[in-house]
């Protein structure tokens, strides 16, 4: 799970490129000798948390016509990736982006979500996100 990049996808064509991809890698061609099979270039990983960070787009109320959702790695640690929503040109004025963050332990799931400051510390609480993986994305906290 070391060295991979960032990988994306549009929130408004993420699940037709998803089902293409499953439907063409479910189907081959063949000729006499040979055949062949097309499938997704996308992490599995990020696949995953794209997916999430879909669904609380869609709890929020985003349309996915609306937003484009993005996911990367963290450089301190593969188990914690960072996923924004943003607006797409022209979608409504009252489309407000955001981040949050998600973390695999035994599968992937959202630790953290919002639109500044996501995962830091707040009231003397500890961080619920490490500051390592906050700072791996170049975000501070202000209290780190």
């Amino acid at each position: 799970m070391t060295n991979r990049t960032v990988r994306t996808k549009s929130a408004a064509l993420g699940g037709a490129l998803l089902l293409g991809a499953v439907a063409l890698a479910g189907c081959s061609s063949s000729s006499s000798s040979s055949s062949t099979t097309t499938k997704s270039t996308l992490d599995p990983d990020v696949e995953q948390v794209l997916a999430l960070a879909h669904g609380v787009a869609a709890k929020e109320g985003l349309k996915p016509s609306e937003v484009t959702v993005t996911a990367k790695v963290s450089p301190a640690n593969d188990s914690w990736m960072r996923f924004t929503v943003t607006p797409k040109p022209g979608a409504s004025n009252s489309v407000q982006g955001g981040y949050g963050y998600a973390h695999q332990a035994q599968t992937w799931s959202v630790v953290a979500t919002g639109t500044a400051q996501v995962g830091c510390p707040v009231n003397g609480q500890p961080p619920t996100v490490p500051l390592s993986v906050i700072t791996s994305f170049g975000l501070t906290c202000p209290t780190a």
